[in-house]
């Protein structure tokens, strides 16, 4: 787990600036890789990277990497060397990948899963992509071809953001793990973008589409690739996992009816990526909330992982005589590990998460986000460095049945169009109010309700389109689609970037591309139930029936949570900061303003993204 930076001309000019520029670029994302540092300048190409050492944690794993012409044998030498790679990710079928490539060739000089990417490029070029099982972000330059490819995960669980422009008539392409990095770039404008502002108070998204609250910021999605074709001028987007999808890679599973089948094709899904997402050269631990995913996850591990003493270190985060405490205690006892807890005040909450928003260069999504920072930094100081986590399977099997049931009734209704059941029931603040909270011309001349409208129509029939393609019958089907689209990115996004400023990195074996394809498969009825409303057991049907044997009746019977915070009584502590910056003054209503101060607790909706925002404002 890294972060990484670069610069690109598309033209193959000398990219804008110098050494000290881009090294001040990589080392402001320095909490993502307290390790190491290193920097590549190919001439129209630039790469550097920020090392968190997981995988050969010596020099063998070291970046930026180029491939040399020594490390092939026979008539490959001449072409190895052309290639040069910065990552930052895992790979969890590196064992296999290394056995095919070395029957072509290939001959490693490390045990770091980087070089693995870097000759999986040499082997395959793009299409080493599909072969890729794992979370990353990269970027890999081949200099005989002059061509240089970003890409990202399917499942967006490493980010990747971009900028384009001119730099002294020159064109560039910057690219990094998180914006903050670009905008160290003296080129790149610091402008918000108004209707992702607006998309952000209405559904605590901070990406619209491929839209960033940065206005030329753009995120480079989940399963695409930028292909910068520098001896052509050219920039080609491409969308490898959605053909990948089309390929009929997971239609097979679609016509299943037998139960049986079903969940142990599931079970053996989790399993198997549990135990290839517990491969670390430095101490590993679970994060377990008491409820049903992390259980599931922290108890398959502990039978795989043990530190010192031979047990798997558990953490739990939260307040004061918080619920998840009893529950992670209660299955931290039957899987006998090495139990931790970080409780959180109320002065800590409000002071982390003002510093969180101003380290990210960005407001934060969920209040829980400073409960998952609080244990990452815990953990870190007991020595840990990797973190499993139970992220993912809400949106994979069916666990948001109040958002899902809302989205069902609302599209029943005459005339209703599907996405717009879906934005009327995952809202916090509604499109129509939005004219409450921002001034007339805060959105500086666009209709940001049409522009969030408009993004989600399109989710919304991408959605489908997977729904059918895969043959699924139930509209409630493609609601769930949308939810993993919608939802999983950001939730990802959230464990990413609050465990990596404290130099943790966080692993989803729930959210990942095997188990995703299997989940994706399931009917309905293996998800979630939305005649039982009320009912807990309810939801993700299929994880509770095949994992009853390891999961304890009273953690299979609780409703959802994940690090829950009083964070409606909290949250009034940060009230000033609405108003603390000068964008706060200039985009809020004065009627949205006094509405928060009046009753911070009942609009506690509008007050948490009105103070990050606040609090963002400051920032750039």
């Amino acid at each position: 787990m890294c972060g990484i930076v670069g610069l690109i001309t598309p033209d193959g000019e000398r990219p804008a600036g110098d050494a000290r520029l881009w090294e001040r670029m990589r080392d402001r994302l320095a909490h993502r890789g307290p390790d190491g540092a290193g920097l590549l300048d190919l001439g129209s190409v630039v790469l550097a990277h920020r090392r968190l050492a997981v995988i050969d944690p010596g020099e063998g794993g070291a970046q930026p990497m180029r491939g040399p012409g020594a490390g092939i044998a026979g008539p490959q030498a001449c072409a190895a060397g052309r290639f040069a790679v910065v990552y930052n990710g895992e790979l969890y079928n590196d064992a296999e990948l290394r056995r095919e490539l070395g029957t072509l060739g290939w001959v490693f000089r490390s045990a770091s899963d980087t070089e693995t990417v870097l000759a999986s490029f040499w082997a395959w070029g793009v299409e080493a992509l599909h072969r890729f099982r794992g979370m990353y972000a990269l970027a890999v330059a081949d200099t005989e071809r002059q061509r240089v490819v970003l890409a990202r995960d399917p499942l967006g669980i490493k980010p990747l953001c971009w900028w384009s422009g001119e730099v002294g008539g020159v064109s560039h392409v910057i690219f990094a793990s998180e914006a903050s990095a670009i905008l160290e770039h003296p080129a790149v404008p610091r402008r918000p973008d108004m209707a992702v502002v607006a998309g952000y108070l209405a559904t605590i998204r901070t990406t619209l589409g491929e839209r960033t609250l940065y206005r030329d910021i753009r995120t480079l999605t989940p399963g695409r690739a930028l292909v910068i074709d520098q001896a052509r001028g050219k920039i080609d987007e491409r969308d490898w996992w959605k053909d990948r999808v089309r390929r009929g890679w997971v239609r097979g599973f679609v016509a299943m009816d037998d139960a049986g089948v079903m969940g142990g094709l599931v079970r053996a899904a989790v399993e198997d990526s549990v135990t290839r997402h517990l491969r670390s050269d430095v101490p590993l631990c679970a994060l377990l909330s008491g409820g049903l995913d992390s259980t599931i996850v922290s108890t398959l591990a502990s039978r795989g992982e043990g530190g010192g003493d031979g047990k798997l270190a558990t953490y739990c985060a939260g307040a004061e005589g918080g619920e998840d405490f009893v529950h992670a205690r209660e299955v931290a006892g039957l899987i006998g590990s090495d139990h931790h807890e970080a409780v959180l005040t109320r002065g800590e909450f409000r002071e982390r998460w003002a510093w969180m928003v101003s380290s990210l260069g960005t407001p934060l999504s969920t209040p829980n986000e400073v409960a998952i920072n609080a244990v990452a930094r815990a953990l870190r100081s007991r020595g840990d460095v990797v973190a499993l986590s139970g992220e993912g399977a809400d949106e994979l099997f069916g666990g948001y049945d109040l958002a899902l049931r809302a989205a069902v009734r609302g599209a029943a209704g005459e005339g209703v169009q599907g996405w717009t059941a879906y934005l009327a029931a995952n809202t916090w603040i509604g499109l129509g109010d939005l004219s409450d909270v921002l001034r007339p011309d805060a959105t500086r001349g666009e209709d940001a309700a049409d522009t969030i409208a408009e993004a989600y129509q399109w989710e919304f029939e991408e959605a489908d389109e997977m729904r059918r393609e895969l043959g699924h019958r139930e509209i409630a089907q493609t609601f769930q689609f949308l939810l993993r689209r919608v939802n999983l990115e950001g939730l990802l996004r959230r464990l990413d970037t609050a465990m990596m400023l404290e130099g943790v990195e966080g692993r989803t074996p729930l959210a990942d591309a095997a188990v995703c394809e299997v989940a994706d498969a399931l009917p309905l009825f293996e998800k979630i139930d939305l005649s039982r409303e009320g009912d807990p057991t309810a939801t993700k049907i299929v994880l509770r029936r095949v994992f009853r044997d390891l999961v304890p009746a009273s953690v299979r019977a609780r409703a959802k949570a994940s690090f829950p915070l009083p964070f409606q009584a909290w949250a009034g502590d940060r009230l000033d900061d609405i108003e603390s910056s000068a964008f706060g003054r200039e985009v809020f209503t004065r009627r949205a303003i006094e509405a928060v101060r009046a009753d911070p607790i009942g609009r506690w909706n509008l007050l948490w993204p009105m103070a990050n925002l606040g609090m963002w404002g400051r920032v750039f």
